[in-house]
């Protein structure tokens, strides 16, 4: 996936990085494509980290193991 098209679904999901003109005056390049990977996975991580458990198994903490 190049750097184009991940700046794009962070345009979509609303949280791209600004890209100021002096400083990426070609756009997103393969360079900064670490960044922008970065950002999309902080993206989906806060994204899960704040959707609400419902239970039955939608991603339950596991109970704490007892000892015998």
């Amino acid at each position: 996936m190049g750097p184009d098209a991940i700046y794009k679904a962070l345009v979509a999901m609303g949280v791209a990085p600004v890209m100021h003109p002096e400083l990426w005056p070609n756009g997103p390049q393969d360079e900064g494509r670490a960044r922008l990977v970065g950002c999309l996975l902080a993206k989906a991580e806060l994204e899960l980290a704040t959707t609400p458990r419902t239970g039955a198994g939608d991603n339950e903490p596991a109970a704490p193991a007892t000892r015998a």
